[in-house]
């Protein structure tokens, strides 16, 4: 074959080269854009993309197809967080007095259930139970009950205020008023839970008594999950509530408990810091589109045999995902890729993590690079620097 006719066979074969390569990339750039949240990437991502879609390439496997078409929707994911993120920051006001809005509606429905709560019925029947005769108040019906009240705790008190009988758990001294049954309702801050308390007495002075815990002040350091009102509030809605039996004081989003007696406690809606609500989002779209990506290699791994630089372009592509995504934040393994725990010397400052995620990748990488002599010192350089970090 003359030179010409390699030139010309060449050229014809660029177009199929670049739309196998560059799904690849796009996946790498978005990937990117992902665990750093520079917007730059996103555009690249779509430049890579375009510049791939040939007529041959749309046509071609089913896989191929959904994975090109998952990549779309990461793009268009990315470019929703982006706006989104932009019009938060330029009118913090609006989008602030929306939230509020809409956690309104979650937080009225919350104390409407416990204006209603189904616990006065329960204290109800267990103080009649206690002035029956012959009733015995074994540890089955007390489990019953309470899970009927949806309490945290049922107990009932003697007249002295004594303990008779008691289910469930509660953290700190139950109130003095409440062993007398001096108020039918009452919220009590102790100094590291808040407790509603629902009570109904008996003919003889004996008092029974429901326990809710609407807030648990612990460290989010320990992880303790306690049930709480306001924990449960902050992991459904990721807004953080106060909640106080003093005055609030002057406070733009304040709800009130108020039965007959008067107002037992007041739900304050705590407003973030512009930096820290950017960073949720931030976090919440860049798993979203990395997930999205993640499925559209799949997908494109699937969807045919690939060449030896399809191989290698998207092992590169796992390789950026695993030095850029922010793996095991708000995990259980985050410890693990805290570079305060562990920091590699050099200049790079690997954490212990994100090294482990790094070095198998990297042999992958290695492992699909095609055997050629021009390839032999990246080969040898590649072992070094491992040997190195190792």
């Amino acid at each position: 074959m003359t030179s010409a006719n390699t030139e010309r066979v060449e050229t014809k074969d660029l177009p199929r080269v670049v739309s196998k390569l560059g799904p690849w990339c796009s996946a790498a750039a978005l990937w990117i854009w992902a665990g750093t949240s520079w917007i730059w990437f996103l555009p690249i991502s779509a430049g890579f993309l375009l510049i791939s879609l040939q007529p041959f390439s749309i046509t071609g496997s089913r896989w191929r197809l959904a994975g090109l078409s998952t990549l779309v929707i990461g793009i268009v994911v990315g470019f929703s967080a982006e706006h989104q993120i932009t019009s938060v920051v330029s009118d913090w006001d609006e989008y602030w007095n929306q939230r509020v809005d809409e956690v309104g509606v979650l937080l009225r429905e919350e104390l409407e259930e416990r204006r209603h709560s189904l616990g006065t019925e329960v204290v109800e029947e267990l103080a009649r139970l206690w002035d029956a005769d012959a009733v015995n108040l074994d540890g089955e019906s007390m489990v019953q009950m309470r899970a009927r009240a949806r309490s945290s705790a049922l107990a009932l008190y003697d007249r002295e205020g004594e303990l008779v009988v008691w289910d469930g758990t509660h953290r700190g001294r139950v109130p003095e008023a409440v062993k007398r049954g001096q108020s039918r309702d009452l919220y009590r801050d102790l100094p590291l839970f808040g407790y509603l308390y629902v009570t109904s007495t008996a003919s003889d002075g004996s008092v029974a008594v429901a326990a809710y815990l609407l807030r648990a002040s612990l460290p989010e350091g320990l992880g303790a999950e306690m049930g709480d009102l306001a924990g449960r509030f902050y992991a459904e809605t990721g807004e953080r509530i106060r909640i106080t039996e003093d005055d609030p004081g002057v406070a733009e989003a304040v709800w009130d408990l108020a039965l007959d007696e008067g107002r037992l406690l007041s739900v304050v809606l705590e407003e973030p810091g512009l930096a820290e609500r950017i960073n949720v989002l931030e976090s919440r779209w860049a798993l979203l589109g990395a997930m999205l990506v993640a499925l559209s290699w799949l997908l494109l791994a699937v969807g045919g045999p690939l060449t030896a630089w399809e191989a290698v372009i998207a092992s590169g592509a796992v390789l950026v995902a695993a030095a850029a995504l922010p793996v095991g934040s708000g995990t259980r393994l985050e410890p693990a890729f805290s570079e305060l725990l562990y920091q590699l010397p050099g200049p790079l400052g690997l954490s212990a993590g994100r090294l482990a995620l790094l070095v198998p990748v990297s042999f992958l990488l290695c492992s699909v690079i095609p055997r050629r002599r021009a390839f032999a010192p990246f080969w040898f350089a590649g072992l070094i620097v491992l040997g190195a970090f190792a």
